[in-house]
């Protein structure tokens, strides 16, 4: 019954650190919360770490999206889900995200990735292997600078991959692997459109570190 104002809370916020930017030695922004899910809410609807894939991507053109070379080496093994529910399963290494192991339609290193955001919905885009550093304005006349995983647009004709509202959102390949965690964007039109991610390989280590040393991905309701 969603009637009621208090069904409709599904749980409550155990940490919510100040953003930080430029964090540790690393430099990455810290941006993150912890909720604590009310298992009663949730149990018989909950599916697991997945991304609801939807139907605004129809399933040829998921495929020939993240994997281009699909039709020349069908092999591949890929295997869309049946329910359209992408599991996520475990997290992307700074060597894969750094030096990826997939290719493009040219025969070139690219991973490409998909989100499902709050504002965009379902997009696939196209991760850059060389982090980029970001410099956020203020209205005091002071910034601050951090280092973030750059996604671009799939290609000129794709749209953008993210717009506000989408922040929150995880990053996975087309194995389920988590990438990185939306922090923002750059640009003005589509054409320049640019989304910076957190590696999640780093800020999982950070909520681990700070508080939840036995935080993983495989959450079950039982």
């Amino acid at each position: 019954d969603w009637s009621s104002f208090n069904q409709r809370i599904l749980g409550h916020v155990v940490r919510s650190p100040p953003i930080t930017f430029n964090c540790g030695t690393e430099g990455f922004t810290e941006d993150y919360a912890v909720v604590a899910l009310d298992r009663t809410k949730i149990k018989k609807a909950f599916k697991g770490n997945v991304i609801d894939l939807g139907t605004e991507i129809p399933m040829f053109t998921y495929t020939l999206m993240m994997y281009p070379l699909y039709l020349k080496t069908p092999h591949l093994g890929l295997k869309y889900p049946v329910d359209r529910l992408l599991p996520l399963r475990g997290i992307m290494t700074e060597e894969l995200m750094c030096n990826p192991d997939t290719l493009d339609n040219d025969g070139e290193s690219c991973r490409f990735v998909i989100k499902r955001g709050s504002t965009t919905g379902v997009t696939i885009g196209r991760a850059n292997g060389v982090y980029s550093f970001v410099r956020e304005y203020f209205s005091n006349n002071t910034y601050h600078t951090s280092k973030e995983w750059a996604i671009l647009p799939y290609d000129k004709n794709s749209g953008v991959f993210s717009a506000r509202g989408d922040s929150g959102s995880v990053i996975v390949d087309g194995d389920g692997q988590i990438g990185g965690m939306l922090t923002g964007g750059a640009g003005d039109m589509e054409a320049l459109d640019i989304t910076y991610a957190t590696p999640f390989f780093w800020l999982f280590s950070r909520i681990k570190a700070n508080g939840f040393p036995n935080a993983h991905l495989d959450p079950q309701t039982t």
